[in-house]
């Protein structure tokens, strides 16, 4: 009798322990299987943010006018006007604030440009999108930014676009620029010498 209970005892207990491996086994798949959905839902909300700017008209005048010196946009209806670099580093100046028709055109397509970038970091910042995910076609953006740093970051914090700030901040080409000359990087680890 001794035998056939050891051997009921042990059937029992390895028929148990399967169990508890093939539970895990499938909690381990359910988990991943969760994971990559969450991973797919949040590329399809990075995917939806970056299609909203892009077709939002004045953001993506912004993005025109960075990318492209003298092009001629309506700045009110029925009126074009060619909009240069000079003339968007003039219109986003922050004293002597009366602007003509085709500073404001620009000063509202940086305002909804920099709208959609502080609603990209809330996203990020919130854990509802990757950075890996809206990080593409701004980056091209953010470097034509950066060669007028100063100006900008000026703006930015002269009219509360702070979630702006800190989005352009995840740009090494931002960061870099506004390095001041003689002080190290802020990204710059520090190598110690090993004597």
């Amino acid at each position: 009798m001794n035998s056939i209970q050891a051997a009921s005892w042990v059937i029992g207990v390895t028929g148990v322990l399967v169990g508890i491996i093939k539970i895990l086994i499938e909690f381990r798949e359910t988990r991943l299987q969760r994971d990559r959905e969450l991973r797919w839902k949040k590329a399809e909300a990075a995917k939806s943010l970056n299609d909203e700017l892009l077709s939002d008209p004045e953001a993506s005048a912004a993005l025109t006018i960075l990318d492209w010196d003298g092009r001629e946009f309506e700045v009110v209806k029925d009126v074009k006007a060619p909009i240069t670099h000079d003339l968007m580093l003039a219109a986003v100046r922050t004293v002597n604030l009366e602007f003509s028709d085709a500073e404001m055109f620009v000063r509202d397509a940086f305002d909804n440009l920099f709208y959609y970038l502080g609603i990209f970091e809330h996203y990020i910042s919130r854990g509802l999108v990757d950075f890996m995910d809206v990080e593409q076609p701004i980056a091209y953006y953010v470097k034509l930014l950066s060669k007028h740093h100063a100006i900008f970051e000026l703006y930015l914090t002269n009219y509360g676009f702070g979630l702006a700030a800190a989005f352009l901040k995840r740009f090494e080409s931002w960061r870099s620029a506004g390095a001041k000359p003689g002080e190290p990087h802020p990204n710059r680890r520090l190598v110690r010498n090993a004597e």
